[in-house]
């Protein structure tokens, strides 16, 4: 269907379009500007003008004088810019241009950005993989903003868009630089290019005119030869040519070729051929615009016309500006001495400066020069919108090749799944944020490896059930194998032989899928950056969907093949921009963290903010304590949550227990739960303890119970090793004796009871913990991590991850606690009262991290479903993050703001926004008005618990603030 399409608007680029089919600098008939400068120059300054010199930014001043001197003596049309940097090519503009008497064009050869030439430029993907977009107002997109760009930094064309049809794979030139095979989806794309530009004040250039694209010899280094029919030309290499000259493109760039069907002359190069240029581009296909030469310093020209020479054939050719002479000194006298000589004539010089006035004119050069702002020249021309933009294209062009047994997306992450990376053999950004949804092992394999090492690692492949391969640090090229190895060739295909369920995830060209003939799911991602690798990854796992097609046929891969996957399965990771958030306003975050930490508030925090399911912010500040020389924390870091361990494990269980008919809200729980006919908590129901309005006590401090007169651990109660009677471990080498579990339950159940009006008590998770438990047969800890935890990707979350063998390392310290355990709180509950119950509370004992929790709060926000599941009901998670009663600003579970500033929240917060926060200086919160969720964890009370400054400086609320700031100021 796409190909209809694609054939259909073809033919109306060709025959009917309402676009102007002359380039928009000569639809303005105002030639008075042009007509004045062209009667005040002498010979030599026409024959300047003719001329487009190189320039480099990362040179010397040896170099940048000799463009003042080409400026100065022979009054040059322009410079065309190569590497560099945004600033210091800036200020070159400006300096050139202030010594040239007629304003000067600045060409740059961009095509795909300004990174294409300077190191601090942003590269937006390469024609192949812009070819695999199905949305050409994307890529109309790209060019509006590669000439929003190009204009602040004061250039006027860019020699883009790559127009030639790449029908050979083995192209050492044009390669990824063309929009692919397909002439029809070549010049759809080229023109969603060329008015991006031209729509934007850029004068574009189609190249390379008649068409490179069929060649196995690079013009750099010498002449190609196209032997193909003038039936074929016109078929094929001619018909994007054709399109974009009906369309009004500005100018073309002649290719250093020998085309024989249109020219036989022996070593002729295309550049220097009347017949190609003035017969066929110009009176043929009727090309008004400006004809460029290609860069005249390359080998397709300099092996059989020197300098001087070349230039005169170019201009007799048909030619109006000779692009990067090899030699200016020698090009200038050469063609002074053709005009002198009547070789070319004074007309055809006024006629081709005349053109190049008109498009300076166009281009805004008659006005009087004024020079380029440096002044955050770098941070106005990579704006967020324009690094926004580039991960949308990125995004749309990632292509699932094949996808024969429906791998993609990975839904089952509870899996044994691997993780090979071939190629530079280390830890690699897709490997990175595989590990963002669940746990992978991974194996890296470097070119260097043998075939020993490898099979090694093939044979402990078999213990897997999925299988992830990734290739990176690749070539283009066919000619250098793809960069890869026999070896690793070799390795990737025994794998994919030997194990049931492989995805094939290739970071480069898909011209490598010749060597991959038998995948059944395949993804391409064009190029090896850390966005394409992070996006990659995240359509593996439903974050994102792809859409990208194949632009090329190869082996059993067919042109325009390509699975369109789901997305929004899972939580994505990107820009604050592709969320709707601006990311100026939103640093201000790391300001406030600083000073958290700075002033003494906590020594460490995390922080993750994600809207309409996107994880936008995610940053980790400070140190494990005070000192700088322990471990800084990282975002997969975990943090003692505290009370936040209440609507992550115990209540989630009692919504489901509620959608199974197994609890009503409003029964008392002594239906639901074996309660002593003596206890007066029987006839309290979930309602009211989960409003924190069943007259409960704050809590009990249960560990005096257990002290001697000294404050420290009696006896009675403790035994410093493990047996049967000791089994609760409070700490190494110090045991709990197994009834204090009922004494606790005892001194609950005997706890008088208050007035039913709002107090926040842990003491009703403690029963609710006992009910959940009892009807669901199984420990709450079990049973979380079976309902949530495991299938949701959620490995981090767990109770007593220091028993559990979780890297202290990857723990983050709470109190350096007295008066019970007397030792620094690291990887165990700093709540004394789950620390009773084996580490496992209702109310507290979890550590998670801010990646975690976000997905579990994103699941509420989804009503319920993640990753393809359901886990609860829409109007369950509606009844319990909802207010239920006047005078209580709570939920079931669930916190909910006040609206002001003194509560859990900033005053921004929507009404229908819920959460918790946690003792140890945590936060999470979900507001389903904004789709936002804002995750804060950090060990405030480290060293102690008497620091309060986390809240009386309103750390968290003024972060929060700070969200809802971001997401209300344009950008």
């Amino acid at each position: 269907m796409r190909i209809v399409s694609i054939f259909l608007t073809a033919i109306v680029l060709l025959g009917f379009t309402n676009y102007k089919t002359i380039p928009p600098f000569l639809q303005n008939k105002d030639t008075v500007w042009a007509d004045s400068v062209l009667n005040s120059m002498s010979l030599d300054e026409k024959i300047g003008q003719l001329l487009m010199v190189a320039a480099y930014s990362n040179k010397d001043e040896t170099h940048y004088q000799d463009i003042d001197r080409y400026i100065r003596d022979y009054k040059i049309g322009g410079v065309i810019f190569f590497q560099g940097t945004i600033a210091k090519q800036a200020e070159l503009t400006n300096r050139y241009q202030m010594q040239s008497k007629t304003p000067l064009w600045i060409g740059f050869d961009g095509e795909w950005g300004l990174g294409m030439r300077l190191s601090d430029g942003i590269s937006y993907p390469r024609q192949l993989a812009l070819a695999a977009i199905d949305d050409e107002d994307l890529i109309y997109d790209m060019g509006a903003e590669i000439a929003r760009q190009m204009k602040r930094l004061g250039i006027h064309i860019n020699f883009a868009p790559v127009v030639d049809v790449n029908i050979n794979p083995n192209n050492p030139i044009i390669n990824d630089r063309a929009f692919g095979e397909n002439k029809y989806n070549v010049t759809l794309k080229a023109k969603a290019y060329v008015h991006g530009m031209q729509d934007n004040g850029i004068m574009a250039c189609a190249k390379h005119f008649p068409g490179h694209g069929d060649t196995e010899t690079d013009s750099h280094k010498d002449l190609p030869v196209l032997n193909q029919s003038k039936e074929r030309l016109e078929n094929v290499e001619l018909y994007p040519f054709r399109a974009m000259i009906r369309n009004g493109i500005s100018s073309v760039m002649v290719a250093h070729m020998n085309v024989l069907a249109l020219d036989n002359t022996p070593n002729l190069p295309s550049t220097l051929s009347p017949k190609i240029i003035q017969d066929k581009l110009i009176d043929d296909m009727q090309f008004k615009g400006i004809v460029f030469t290609d860069a005249l310093n390359m080998k397709g020209i300099t092996k059989y016309y020197p300098s001087g020479t070349a230039e005169v054939k170019a201009i007799l050719a048909g030619n109006d500006v000779m692009l990067f002479p090899e030699d200016v000194d020698q090009a200038v006298k050469g063609i002074k001495e053709a005009v002198n000589k009547g070789v070319i004539s004074q007309d055809i010089i006024n006629q081709k400066v005349k053109k190049i006035l008109m498009a300076k004119y166009w281009l805004g050069l008659n006005k009087p020069y004024q020079a380029i702002n440096t002044t955050s020249i770098v941070q106005e021309i990579n704006t967020p919108f324009a690094a926004s933009l580039n991960e949308k294209l990125i995004e749309n062009t990632i292509t699932v090749a094949k996808d024969e047994q429906q791998l993609i997306p990975i839904v089952n992450v509870q899996q044994k799944i691997a993780h090979v990376a071939f190629g530079k053999g280390e830890q690699n950004t897709f490997g990175n944020r595989l590990n963002s949804y669940t746990n992978i092992s991974h194996f890296y394999i470097d070119k260097e490896s043998d075939k020993a090492s490898m099979n090694k690692i093939i044979d402990e492949l078999k213990n897997y059930t999925l299988i992830i391969i990734s290739v990176d640090d690749m070539s283009r090229y066919a000619s250098k194998n793809f960069g890869l190895t026999t070896n690793e060739i070799n390795a990737i295909n025994q794998i994919n032989k030997e194990n049931k369920k492989v995805i094939l995830a290739l970071m480069g060209t898909p011209y490598a899928l010749e060597k991959f003939p038998d995948f059944e799911s395949v993804v391409i991602s064009y190029h090896n950056t850390d966005i394409t690798e992070d996006i990659t990854a995240q359509i593996l796992f439903g974050a994102t969907g792809a859409h990208g097609v194949l632009p090329v046929s190869v082996g059993n891969y067919k042109y325009n093949s390509g699975v369109c996957t789901q997305g929004n399965m899972r939580l994505q990771y990107t820009l604050p921009e592709m969320a709707g958030i601006n990311s100026s306003v939103l640093a201000k975050i790391d300001d406030i963290a600083n000073f958290a930490i700075g002033s003494g508030a906590t020594p460490s925090c995390q922080i993750l903010v994600a809207r309409n399911g996107k994880v936008c912010y995610e940053k980790s500040f400070g140190h494990f304590t005070y000192n700088p020389q322990t471990h800084s924390v990282e975002n997969s870091d975990i943090y003692d949550i505290a009370s936040i361990t209440k609507i992550t494990a115990t209540l989630p269980l009692v919504m489901k227990l509620y959608e199974k008919d197994k609890i009503n809200l409003d029964q008392p729980i002594k239906n639901y739960y074996p309660f002593p006919e003596d206890c007066n908590k029987r006839y309290l129901n979930a309602r009211e303890i989960l409003l924190h309005q069943a007259g409960l006590a704050a809590w009990i401090p249960f560990y005096k119970s257990t002290l001697d007169s000294y404050g420290f651990a009696s006896d009675e109660w403790y035994c410093p090793y493990y047996d049967s009677l000791y089994s609760i471990k409070i700490k190494d080498n110090l045991y709990l004796r197994n009834d204090f579990l009922d004494s606790i339950k005892q001194t609950i159940y005997n706890t008088s009871l208050g007035s039913k009006t709002y107090k926040y008590s842990d003491l009703g998770f403690y029963l609710m913990k006992d009910i959940v438990e009892y009807q669901l047969k199984d420990s709450l800890q079990n049973l979380a991590k079976q309902f949530l935890f495991s299938p949701m990707g959620m490995n981090h979350t767990l109770y007593n991850p220091k028993w559990n063998g979780v890297d202290l390392n990857t723990i983050v310290p709470t109190e350096q606690e007295q008066g019970f355990r007397n030792e620094l709180i690291h990887g165990t509950v700093h709540d004394m009262g789950a620390a009773l119950t084996n580490g496992i509370g209702g109310h507290a004992g979890l550590f998670s991290n801010t990646n975690d929790l976000a997905k579990y709060m994103q699941m509420l926000l989804n009503g319920g479903i993640y990753g393809g599941t359901r886990y609860l009901k829409t109007s369950t998670i509606n009844t319990f993050t909802s207010k239920q009663e006047s005078g209580n600003r709570r939920g079931l579970g669930f916190d909910k703001p006040t609206g002001t500033n003194s509560g859990p929240t900033c005053a921004s917060a929507s009404s229908v926004s819920f959460g918790h926060s946690g003792f140890t200086g945590c936060l999470v919160w979900a507001d389903p008005k904004y789709d936002l969720i804002y995750v804060f964890l950090s060990n405030r009370i480290y060293p102690t618990a008497e620091n309060k400054k986390l809240i009386s400086y309103d750390i968290r609320t003024k972060i929060q603030q700070v969200i809802y700031d971001a997401i209300q100021t344009p950008f």
